[in-house]
């Protein structure tokens, strides 16, 4: 009895020492670790996607985006400049552009496989073209309806944009696959997405209508709130590396430009702002996003 005691004793004291040094000593080389709740936590079982990371910086990335930019129409809201009289004046004018060139930055957060949270910012440029409408500018002989330099008047400039956006994006999971499979047909590691953001934008405008001693400058610079919707198509050709195809809708509210200028000279307080309607880009690009 007392062999038979002590035997059993014995059995339970070996049980619970493994037990305590598994635990203890779980993960380390020699030892037969099981799989963490940690681990399984992470992957989820889901292949093709990265495990979630306790580290803030691990879910970080930045991305980078190029490609053309066209902007529709801008209208104008009437302007008129007077001094002892009316000078000139603008009516229902319209601006167009050149197609343009769009370049994005950003850095983003992944909050779990589907959404990201992303600050971006980046450059827009678009060439003038031309001003059409009903001008009448006496002082440089101008008086008509139609395009500034159907009018006899040459014109250049540009429209820049520098867009600062926060944005949320959704990203699809596509197939399934192993992470490790590198082979190009594995369909998870495409990713279409869509997203959304609000902002700011700030743009400047150089436009310049001119004839012999005369130039009139329609230009400035304003502020304006803004708001962003894009689509796209993400593949990742290795760890942690994306190539994309995607494209972004950017919209403005109207600009305000401050006052005409005459050969350099404010005109203001004798004339109306020179004030836009709201602004629409359609870009275009191609991109690049790493993970941290």
């Amino acid at each position: 009895m007392r062999t038979s005691f002590a035997a059993t004793c014995a059995c339970v004291a070996s049980l619970a020492f493994c037990s305590l040094a598994n635990a203890q000593n779980e993960g380390r080389p020699g030892w037969p670790a099981g799989p963490s709740k940690q681990s399984t936590n992470q992957n989820d079982g889901r292949p093709g996607w990265k495990a979630d990371s306790s580290s803030f910086v691990d879910k970080l990335y930045a991305t980078t985006d190029v490609g053309l930019n066209w902007v529709p129409d801008i209208k104008y809201e009437n302007i008129s400049i007077g001094a002892g009289g009316v000078v000139a004046t603008g009516v229902g004018l319209d601006l167009s552009t050149n197609l343009g060139i769009r370049w994005d930055f950003g850095i983003g957060l992944r909050l779990n496989d589907n959404f990201k949270f992303q600050l971006e910012s980046g450059y827009i440029n678009n060439e003038i073209d031309t001003l059409s409408g009903t001008m009448n500018i006496p002082v440089a002989g101008i008086s008509g309806t139609g395009s500034a330099r159907d009018l006899g008047l040459a014109e250049s400039g540009s429209i820049k944009q520098i867009p600062v956006i926060a944005a949320l994006i959704y990203e699809f999971n596509l197939g399934d696959g192993d992470r490790m499979d590198k082979s190009a047909g594995a369909s998870w590691r495409f990713r279409p997405y869509v997203g959304g953001g609000l902002g700011a934008v700030y743009i400047d405008s150089s436009q310049k209508l001119t004839d012999t001693g005369f130039e009139l400058n329609l230009g400035g610079s304003d502020w304006v709130l803004a708001y962003q919707a894009m689509v796209g198509l993400e593949y990742e050709f290795d760890d942690n590396w994306f190539l994309s195809i995607g494209y972004r809708f950017l919209g403005l509210d109207g600009a305000d430009f401050g006052a005409p200028k005459i050969n350099g000279v404010s005109t203001a307080p004798m004339s109306s702002n020179v004030q836009t309607e709201h602004t629409y880009n359609h870009s275009l690009q191609f991109g690049l996003r790493v993970d941290f």
